[in-house]
């Protein structure tokens, strides 16, 4: 989960909260996402829950993160090129969400 490119590990606050109660990490299909784009990590709170061992699926090593920027925003790329089409009848409301890969 979260590393195969279908499913995405994302990192926010909640919504309506501002930032009061830490941050959520989740694993999100990758066809409600859209707008790919490589930022830098300056937030150390986001670096640890990127980097957290998946423990909730049963995994005790942490994701897989690229090796490079370049490695990065080549994949970016190509998922901005080639997006993933939603399933008909999935809530719509998501569809409209970006994301930000910080990997």
């Amino acid at each position: 989960m979260g590393d195969g490119g279908d499913q995405l590990i994302v990192v926010g606050h909640r919504r309506g909260t501002r930032g009061r109660h830490g941050l959520a990490r989740m694993v999100i299909s990758r066809r409600h996402l859209s707008g790919f784009r490589v930022q830098a990590i300056y937030s150390p709170a986001v670096l640890r829950a990127l980097t957290r061992p998946l423990t909730e699926f049963g995994r005790d090593r942490p994701p897989l993160m690229w090796s490079s920027r370049e490695e990065a925003e080549q994949m970016a790329a190509s998922w901005r090129d080639l997006p993933v089409k939603a399933a008909r009848g999935m809530g719509q409301a998501l569809a409209g969400c970006s994301c930000t890969d910080a990997r």
